[in-house]
């Protein structure tokens, strides 16, 4: 039965092509996914290595002293030891800032790779790594500010090289510094003992690493050596560690196509064997038992799934390796693995999962291949109509159907509709709710994919008899058929939209969930910073002229409030935010949110006027600059529910106010960060002694904004491999229902029927069955995106709910364009069998 399978297979060779990319993209995710690990593993223990520097052993953050230290040195075995200072400080360049470790050069260890510049020579120098100066914008031979994080010390070092490191496990490299520069840095004097912040990193001569801790050790236990090896070891299970979550989050979404790719094949097996009825019939004239028959549809799976699951691990492993390459050309740091480093497990694992899936989505095809008897399967046979299923299907579908959308809904409502926050461990809780919705939702779609057999028919007719009644003559009467040909085998029909379905849906989900994210995102921001950008005063006297004509004069400026801060003096309160400024201004700033506070009233939100104790009356005192006095009598209070700010004063009820200490501006939201630095330089322009304090909430929605386009670009992207997997069964079903319709279609060109228009028919077929597994995969993508962002989001009182129409729109558009492209080939053999052929019997 080998040679009988091995001939079967190069007799449909282009049928094996289809189930071979649905089995070579899933072991292909599979093998890269797998390929992730062994490049964190390569990456991790390079980085510990360089980190290490060459040193046997090493004392870290533990105080010592220079007796000790010289006592060290003499130690049998010990080349030499590098005493590195350590330091951290925030560098500063025009408005760009970042905090930066700085250590000094190492004696014995190799000097840190220099990329252009030099090493620091004297004091008041300082070596930075490429991904640093990219981000601050400075070169070697520029001058950078630093300021202290625990003191009030600052100055400028000079930038004397940019050093070839980097790791995107690690972290940007230190900077490197002479040990009078880290003093200066620390603020640290010779006399003062800051040992505990230093590392030694002691050499040996070749003795081994175990006799030199044990000789530190008799120096002093206190100082608690560590061998290279065990500082290795340590660092690589919490870098690894903390990466198996990014690891198994991929092997998530390889499970899908994985899952996906089974469906295939088994469509794909389905329309072989209804491909080989009469040989398979003549075989077992010839002799052959069922049972080698069943042998035989096997092999053909283990060969099928062995030869393709090679060639996408090959695939894998190639993609995989040439991010790696890319990511190691790059300052990431990121060690490109060699073939040699590659484990085992990401060769063999799999390859194994190819064959076993392969192997289990034949198992129901090679039992078909043996249910018709030799003698009836040479008789011409008609295709029996195939039932949808039995009461059975439909109580057990409907029971967990019911059961999860009971278990989708409640979790959501409980935490949108009623204050899950008092006097209950809120993180808690929504774990609990949250694993009651993903119960729910893994019901749910368990009760579709068991019910499809019943309503994805129905979603078919009711799509067909639209697009019917839409189209005229000729075109209506080829989507009626196509809708009866695509219907005609609900089995078939459901199996292959319920690839359709997981796909689409999973996509859609993710989608729903950005978008709700930032929806919700927005209006918190909105509530807490209405407008785009707040600029506060840093100086007693306020904002001058200058100030304010230097901030409106910038391009990309589209509106600007000027805003006094005070706050509410309360007994009981130790002082809310007031801001002062003329509504009318603050109603253009912040793009029509329009509200109304009566003269001499101060106009609160709702919660801060609850907070406040629902006041009639208060006072406002200084708050911030404090450019004027108290009021002297209280002002009434007005609760206003549309209120943009926690609370609002129009000028005119204070008086002499003075300079204005805030602005409150509108910026051009595609030029977001750069129009917030370029206000921020005028001003500090304008005014160089007091350099302004700025809160933009526009960059804050920007950056999480592209984030979530970012994280949404790469799980579609995951998502759309099995979504491609399952576009391969539409084109399997047509395939099958080809080969079940040859007579048929022979009858329809005997009549008239025209090669195009049994290509339309085919056509139309493919569209509807691709275009009912997005929708009813959309329907549920919006639900159980909808129930999950609603429990994890939902306690926020900004919960808003957000639709990303387009990822739900293109799923639909990918939907009807892969409709199309899967009649092409089952179109192109229907319209080769010449009529007389299509109508002969045998």
């Amino acid at each position: 039965m080998l040679r009988f399978a091995v001939a079967s297979m190069r007799a449909s060779v282009g049928r094996l092509v289809a189930a071979g990319i649905a089995i070579v993209l899933g072991t292909g995710f599979v093998a890269a996914t797998l390929l992730t690990t062994d490049v964190l593993r390569a990456t991790a223990e390079a980085a510990v290595v360089a980190d290490l520097n060459g040193a046997d052993v090493v004392v870290e953050y533990v105080p010592y002293t220079q007796e000790q230290l010289r006592e060290i040195e003499a130690l049998p075995g010990v080349a030499g030891v590098d005493e590195l200072v350590t330091g951290g400080v925030i560098v500063e360049s025009g408005h760009r800032s970042r905090y930066i470790d700085v250590q000094s050069l190492p004696v014995h260890g190799a000097p840190p790779p220099i990329a252009s510049g030099a090493l620091p020579s004297a004091d008041g120098e300082l070596a930075i790594s490429a991904s640093l100066a990219d981000s601050l914008g400075v070169a070697a031979g520029e001058t950078l500010r630093w300021s202290s994080v625990s003191s009030e010390l600052n100055g400028t070092l000079i930038v004397s090289g940019i050093t070839d490191q980097g790791s995107l496990l690690l972290g940007d490299a230190p900077g490197w510094a002479s040990s009078g520069t880290l003093d200066a840095l620390r603020g640290t004097g010779a006399q003062e003992d800051t040992s505990a912040q230093n590392r030694l990193l002691i050499h040996g001569d070749g003795t081994s690493q175990e006799r030199i801790a044990a000789g530190v050790r008799g120096v002093s236990p206190d100082l608690a050596p560590r061998t290279a090896q065990e500082v290795t070891d340590t660092k690589m299970a919490e870098l690894t560690g903390s990466a198996q979550f990014f690891v198994l989050f991929g092997m998530g979404f390889a499970a899908v196509a994985v899952v996906v790719a089974g469906m295939v094949i088994a469509n794909t097996f389905d329309v072989l064997v209804a491909q080989r009825t009469k040989v398979l019939a003549l075989v077992r004239c010839g002799g052959a038992t069922k049972g080698q028959v069943r042998r035989s549809v096997l092999i053909e799976a283990t060969l099928l799934g062995l030869l393709a699951s090679v060639v996408g691990v090959g695939l894998g492993l190639g993609l995989g390796q040439a991010a790696a390459w890319f990511l190691s050309s790059r300052t990431f740091g990121v060690t490109a693995p060699r073939l040699t480093d590659v484990a085992p497990t990401t060769l063999l694992v799999p390859v194994l999962v190819g064959v076993v899936v392969t192997l289990v989505a034949a198992l129901g095809p090679a039992r078909s291949a043996t249910r018709v008897s030799p003698v009836a399967a040479l008789r011409p046979a008609a295709v029996d109509p195939v039932r949808a299923g039995g009461r059975a299907r439909k109580w057990f579908g409907g029971l967990t159907l019911v059961v999860g959308l009971a278990l989708l809904v409640v979790p959501p409502t409980l935490v949108v509709a009623t204050d899950v926050s008092e006097g209950v461990d809120l993180d808690t809780l929504l774990v609990l709710l949250l694993l009651v919705g993903v119960t729910g939702g893994l019901l749910t779609v368990g009760g579709v994919l068991v019910l499809s057999v019943f309503f994805v028919p129905a979603v078919i007719r009711a799509l067909g008899s639209t697009l019917a009644r839409l189209l005229p003559g000729e075109a209506a009467a080829t989507a009626r058929l196509a809708t009866a040909n695509a219907v005609r085998n609900p089995r078939r029909t459901a199996a292959t939209t319920s690839a359709l379905v997981i796909g689409v849906g999973l996509v859609v989900m993710m989608g729903t969930g950005a978008a709700t994210a930032r929806t919700t995102l927005e209006h918190e921001l909105g509530a807490q910073f209405p407008a785009d950008l707040l600029v506060s005063s840093t100086s007693e006297q306020g904002f001058g002229d200058a100030e304010l004509e230097a901030a409106e004069a910038v391009d990309g400026v589209v509106g600007l409030a000027t805003a006094w801060d005070r706050s509410v003096n309360l007994a009981d309160d130790p002082g809310t935010a007031v801001m002062v400024v003329d509504p009318v201004a603050l109603d253009e700033v912040l793009g029509g949110r329009s509200f109304a506070v009566a003269d001499g009233h101060v106009a609160l939100s709702p919660t801060v006027y609850e907070r406040l104790g629902s006041p009639e009356a208060v006072r406002l005192g200084d708050y911030g600059m404090g450019t004027a006095a108290s009021t002297a009598e209280a002002l009434p209070v007005e609760v206003v529910e549309s209120l943009p700010l926690p609370a609002v004063v129009a000028p005119d009820a204070l008086g002499d106010l003075g300079a204005p200490t805030a602005m409150l501006v509108d910026v051009d939201d595609t030029r977001a960060s750069e129009v917030v630095a370029d206000v921020q330089d005028a001003v500090s322009d304008a005014n160089p002694e007091a350099p302004p304090n700025m809160v933009a909430p526009v960059e804050v929605r920007a950056t999480f904004g592209q984030v979530i386009d970012a994280l949404l670009a790469v799980l579609i992207g995951l998502l759309g491999v099995a979504v491609v997997i399952a576009l391969v069964g539409v084109a399997n079903t047509l395939s099958l229902s080809v080969i079940e319709r040859r007579r048929e279609h022979g009858v329809l060109r005997a009549v008239g029927v025209t090669q195009p228009q049994l290509r339309q028919l085919l056509a139309v077929e493919g569209v509807l069955i691709s275009t009912a597994g997005a929708l009813i995969g959309i329907a549920l993508g919006l639900a159980t995106g909808f129930a999950g962002t609603a429990i994890i989001l939902g306690s926020s009182a900004e919960f808003r709910f957000g639709l990303d129409w387009r990822v739900t729109l293109g799923c639909v558009v990918i939907a009807l364009v892969a409709g199309l492209l899967a009649s092409v080939v089952p179109a192109r053999t229907a319209t080769r069998v010449p009529v007389v052929a299509a109508l002969a019997t045998e």
